[in-house]
């Protein structure tokens, strides 16, 4: 029995000790006095003595009545204070009178200690008291798209309730946003109803994401209403791109901008059709990031932040090719203009050789007319070393020298004189040399010469090849 006298005496002493707070709440009364068609408004602060952050609801059992913060509470931080507006809406249950309207302040994940009930006292005036002066009561309800696109603009609805029967002249609402405003100024008859309409025009490049709607209703200097609204731009990217081509002769030089006209970054790939061949002529100020092998494009891997841009140049250029086609055209067209119409050509045969060396040769002078014009007054020269002798003979078939001149140290000097070349005309003018000795290695032919006078009167001078002889070439 005394047992259990003990046990019931520590129960009953710890029932009794306090219980540790964690929160506290203090209220003071703004505005208390209110008609039916008013709400009242406390100052409310709320202390956390807890080292972690808690998260704090604010509401009423009370069914008479409507509870709202402003602004909207969610957590409180670590030993830390947070203010705020609380506002007490009577509902159509409510009933005149002074009255202690409940509020309760708790933390729904706590203990114990996490939770006041503030008792606010409200004195709710009679419809009939006399010589009523009715205070702006306007309720406010603002329509908005979740998620806006930018390019389309905004249109959103605020609708306006007059709540009681004051005449209401000097209202103004403003709405405000980081990506646009507007105010207007109404007038509000008793118990009277509207919506009013606003239209923005947003920057398409307005950053995507949550954006925040500030929506005021001022009467005179005092705000009577407020609402905060979230809504959400749209993020979208698309690549733009504008070419500017211009034209030169043999030369087109295209330049490409490419813009990305979106409020996100956008990685994709520009791309333009080009054949193999082209691509040979063209060069570009940005080096392409892939190309088709099969001819057909050429295409670069582009990354862009919002509105940024990049220019993109592509020259195709025949120039260098035309200009190497014409040199080449020109040289030619030149070389057949200034080319000799008479060319000379040097050979040599051994014509008697023992194991000891080169003892005879014959050398041919192969002279030939290559154009269509007749060539007059040709004059041949040829130099015979002066290792060897000129071989004089009589043969038929062969032309024998005009004029020989022996030169003891130089050679002898064979000279044949022709009053005309027809056309196309070949001649053949064969010649022998006797080595003065045996000539081991070989025998160098020095270069014959033909000087003759053009068509046009002009006198040309045409040297033949050098010709080296020797056994075994």
């Amino acid at each position: 029995m005394g047992k259990k006298l003990l046990v019931l005496a520590i129960l009953i002493i710890l029932l009794s000790l306090p219980v540790y707070a964690k929160i506290s709440v203090t209220s003071q009364a703004e505005k208390s006095n209110i008609y039916m068609d008013e709400q009242a408004v406390f100052k409310v602060t709320v202390r956390n003595h807890d080292p972690n952050a808690k998260t704090i609801n604010v509401y009423t059992t009370d069914l008479r009545w409507y509870v709202d913060v402003e602004p909207e509470v969610t957590t409180i931080k670590a030993n830390s204070d947070i203010n705020f507006d609380l506002m007490l809406v009577p509902n159509v249950w409510a009933q005149p009178g002074s009255q202690i309207v409940k509020v309760n302040v708790e933390d729904p994940n706590g203990g114990s200690g996490d939770k006041v009930v503030l008792e606010l006292p409200v004195f709710v005036k009679s419809y009939d008291s006399a010589q009523r002066e009715y205070s702006p009561s306007i309720e406010v309800i603002v329509t908005i798209p979740e998620v806006v696109d930018p390019r389309e603009g905004l249109s959103l609805d605020v609708y306006l309730r007059n709540r009681n029967k004051r005449d209401n002249q000097d209202l103004q609402i403003t709405l405000s946003s980081d990506l646009f405003s507007d105010n207007k100024t109404l007038s509000f008859g008793p118990l009277e109803e509207r919506t009013e309409k606003f239209l923005f025009d947003i920057d398409n490049a307005a950053e995507a994401g949550e954006h925040q709607l500030q929506v005021n209703l001022f009467s005179g200097d005092r705000i009577i209403n407020r609402q905060s609204i979230e809504y959400n731009i749209l993020g979208y990217s698309t690549f733009v791109v504008q070419d500017d081509i211009t034209e030169a002769l043999f030369k087109e030089t295209t330049e490409y901008t490419v813009k990305n006209e979106g409020n996100i970054r956008k990685t994709d790939n520009f791309r333009v059709s080009m054949g193999f061949l082209q691509r040979l002529f063209t060069s570009f100020s940005v080096r392409p990031d892939r190309f088709d092998f099969g001819g057909s494009y050429i295409e670069w891997e582009l990354d862009l932040a919002p509105m940024e841009e990049v220019n993109i140049r592509v020259v195709r250029n025949f120039r260098p090719t035309i200009y190497a086609i014409l040199i080449v055209i020109v040289t030619v067209m030149m070389y057949f203009i200034y080319r000799s119409p008479v060319i000379l050509k040097k050979e040599s045969v051994i014509t008697g050789s023992s194991e000891d060396g080169i003892s005879e040769l014959k050398v041919l002078l192969h002279l030939r007319n290559r154009g269509p014009d007749l060539i007059e007054n040709l004059t041949l020269t040829d130099l015979v070393p002066s290792l060897g002798d000129y071989v004089d003979e009589k043969r038929v078939g062969t032309l024998s020298p005009s004029k020989v001149i022996k030169h003891q140290q130089k050679g002898t000097l064979l000279r044949w004189e022709f009053e005309a070349l027809d056309p196309f005309e070949e001649r053949i003018i064969t010649y022998r040399i006797k080595t003065k000795m045996t000539v081991v290695g070989g025998f160098n032919l020095p270069p014959g010469k033909i000087r003759f006078v053009t068509k046009k009167g002009t006198e040309r001078i045409v040297r033949s090849n050098r010709f080296l002889l020797g056994l075994g070439l």
